[in-house]
């Protein structure tokens, strides 16, 4: 797969947005891509760069501090820019591109 082709060939749809401000956190977001929904995604932001979080299940490691495993990963570097950029416009549209809700 070309970079062109990745780039182009992504489809995300953004169902829902919850916002939800702490840290670098903004809000919850359920994404759909090629008719897989994937729901309670993280939309954070931190000096001026937006980025999405898949969900991810909580442990503790064996020092006892708490971390995060993700449960959906992408391994394909190219495709997981290209799904962060259509994630993104996909928010985008569905909060009309408006600061008030991130």
């Amino acid at each position: 797969m070309t970079s062109t082709t990745a780039q182009s060939a992504i489809q995300v749809a953004c169902l829902k947005f919850r916002a939800f401000e702490k840290n670098t956190l903004q809000g919850f977001v359920d994404l759909e891509t090629y008719g897989i929904t994937i729901c309670d995604c993280t939309l954070h932001l931190k000096e001026g760069k937006r980025w999405v979080s898949f969900p991810a299940r909580p442990y503790k490691t064996q020092d006892g501090k708490d971390s995060w495993v993700p449960l959906v990963k992408i391994h394909d570097r190219e495709y997981y820019f290209s799904f962060q950029r259509a994630a993104l416009e996909a928010i985008d549209r569905f909060t009309g591109g408006s600061n008030d809700c991130f």
